[in-house]
């Protein structure tokens, strides 16, 4: 420091306020670093814990979905009648139980488009159109599926089908099965959507007309 003021006329005090100045500016930058260094240093050591904490919330999220996925609630509790939440919104893969204990799925079929699909591992699909019995063939050869049985219906009555086709509960609408009538041999077995029982009718009436996959 000497050398850097020999020969000079400086007081005292001027000396001393630029031993000052050349001090900050050789070591202020170097304490600057240290304590950047130091910061980084910090924070480098916090982010283990904060990629922990967000690993475990993701971990619980997903748990919880796992959880709401599986578990199957009642066609009557799902509401399939409402708006925003009814045959044609929910997510194919969704399950629900009937009041019978049988499990449907929502899923696709190739012919048919979103179908639900019984125990039984036959897929419904929804009212497709109205006309006589012939008509009705017609219309479900044209979707590479077939008219239900009789016997189709009476056994997915028994699984509690109506709770997941929700059109089938209007009154007085029926529908037409391929099949003749178990205890009526004269005629075709219709199906009352309403309360679930089978009659005969006309092969000539107008009823409504669902097609079947397997």
């Amino acid at each position: 420091m000497k050398e850097v003021f020999a020969g000079m006329n400086y007081s005292k005090k001027s000396m001393a306020a630029l031993a000052s100045i050349l001090f900050l500016v050789t070591f202020a930058p170097i304490a600057r670093a240290e304590h950047r260094e130091g910061c980084v240093e910090a924070e480098n050591k916090k982010k283990p814990d904060a990629l922990d904490n967000t690993k475990n919330a993701v971990e619980a999220i997903q748990r919880n979905v796992d959880r709401i996925t599986s578990t199957i609630i009642s066609c009557k509790d799902a509401d399939l009648w409402h708006e925003s939440f009814s045959i044609y919104t929910v997510p194919i893969g969704f399950k629900c139980r009937t009041s019978k204990g049988a499990i449907f799925e929502r899923v696709v079929s190739p012919t048919l488009g979103e179908v639900w699909k019984g125990p039984d591992s036959v897929v419904w699909s929804d009212q497709v159109d109205t006309g006589t019995q012939s008509l009705a063939r017609q219309r479900c050869a044209q979707r590479r599926a077939t008219l239900p049985s009789c016997t189709d219906f009476e056994r997915n009555e028994a699984y509690g089908f109506r709770e997941v086709l929700p059109s089938m509960q209007i009154p007085e609408r029926w529908y037409w099965s391929a099949s003749a009538h178990p205890e009526h041999s004269d005629g075709p077995c219709i199906f009352f959507g309403h309360d679930g029982t089978t009659h005969t009718y006309s092969a000539r009436s107008i009823g409504s007309i669902l097609c079947v996959g397997r």
